[in-house]
């Protein structure tokens, strides 16, 4: 297959037959996979299943736990080492928490939470999840009221956390919708979000791999000051930074940004491409290698689509879009994305009847040094 060129489906499953709602995936360790979500009476649900090499998914699910018995949202799930997992959430005394607690490597859930961290004990909502190895975390936070918050800690070996995070940072001190943490390189992170006035922000931070963070923002840049843009999501290609985000009208827009190594923004777009014209909801995107990456989103009709881009060596979209799989005609809401392969991908999504589905397909990748996903190293991205 050419570069950037998508498969027909593969093979797919239902989750959950019931209710699943802003499901979120990580990969435990292959070929097993974890999802969390707000199932039946908005309760906190996690389900492993698995997924081969090949896509096939498992006939059935593996096991599932109800982890939070009383209405939670917002769940985020990350594999630390071992057996250990974590899952970040809003619970229903408005704080966000994390918990820690095991999953064998056939998949099997010990159903007890072994401990507990408090992010934000006044009504924060966390949006992103990193791994930074050595099981240091780093999570970003909608605070209480709308500021943009960083918090990291360490998981211990047995599941042990600490009662709070050990280092925080308010990034943000106005408004910030949704902020997506990205490894920049090394120690050096972006942050985007939709900031005052519906407006698209970038940021950079210093995050150690100790879970340290600067005392402030290493460069700021306002990339979009007319707004709104909502639901984005960043990756990188080549050495430039597209972000995919809904804009005007509902539409899917994608800007090209430039972040070097030591956090610097360069102050200017390198590329602007409005890839539907009609709709896009909650996209998310990974790299496809060497200038390639890939985008899935919630489009026409609530139906999910997947397509993928180039940027070329100045950072040029050149308003092309290489190659578009419509994987769900009847409903693909919140869709979210892992790799499970080399150019292997999948989606988690809400299809209609709010029931929880998975679906693998082939997004063809360019030859690249390294692989750059959090999902297949669990560390990053």
């Amino acid at each position: 297959m050419p570069y950037g060129d998508i498969s027909s489906v593969n093979d797919s499953l239902t989750f959950e037959p019931n209710r699943a709602l802003r499901s979120h995936a990580h990969w435990r360790q292959h070929p097993i996979y974890m999802v969390a979500y707000r199932g039946n009476d908005f309760n906190a649900w996690l389900t492993t299943l698995q997924i081969d090499f090949y896509g096939q998914i498992s006939d059935s699910i593996i096991d599932s736990w109800q982890f939070d018995v009383t209405p939670a949202n917002h769940t985020f799930p990350m594999y630390i080492h071992d057996d250990i997992c974590v899952i970040a959430y809003l619970n229903s005394s408005s704080h966000t928490i994390l918990i820690s607690f095991s999953v064998n490597s056939n998949g099997t859930i010990t159903k007890s939470i072994i401990d507990t961290c408090t992010l934000d004990p006044v009504g924060g909502v966390p949006n992103h999840i990193m791994n930074l190895g050595g099981g240091y975390l780093a999570i970003s936070i909608t605070g209480a009221g709308g500021p943009g918050d960083i918090h990291t800690l360490k998981v211990e070996t047995d599941g042990s956390m600490p009662l709070s995070p050990t280092g925080s940072l308010r990034i943000e001190p106005s408004r910030c919708v949704y902020p997506e943490l990205y490894r920049v390189d090394g120690d050096i992170y972006a942050f985007a979000y939709e900031g005052p006035g519906d407006d698209g922000l970038l940021k950079t931070v210093n995050i150690s791999k100790f879970g340290l963070i600067g005392p402030a923002a290493i460069d700021t840049y306002e990339f979009d000051p007319t707004g709104p843009c909502h639901d984005l999501t960043i990756c990188k290609t080549n050495n430039y930074f597209p972000i995919t985000y809904r804009g005007p009208g509902h539409d899917g827009f994608i800007k090209v940004l430039q972040i070097d190594d030591d956090g610097n923004i360069t102050k200017s777009i390198f590329d602007t491409y409005e890839f539907d014209t009609t709709s896009c909801h909650n996209p998310d995107s990974v790299r496809l290698g060497q200038g390639y990456f890939l985008v899935v989103y919630t489009g026409t009709d609530l139906d999910g689509f997947a397509k993928t881009f180039m940027t070329d060596s100045n950072g040029h979209l050149n308003s092309t879009t290489i190659d578009t799989l419509e994987f769900d005609t009847v409903g693909g809401a919140d869709p979210d994305l892992i790799r499970y392969a080399s150019s292997g991908y999948a989606v988690f999504y809400t299809r209609d009847a709010y029931y929880g589905e998975v679906k693998t397909f082939t997004a063809q990748e360019a030859p690249e040094g390294k692989v750059h996903h959090e999902m297949l190293t669990g560390i990053g991205p």
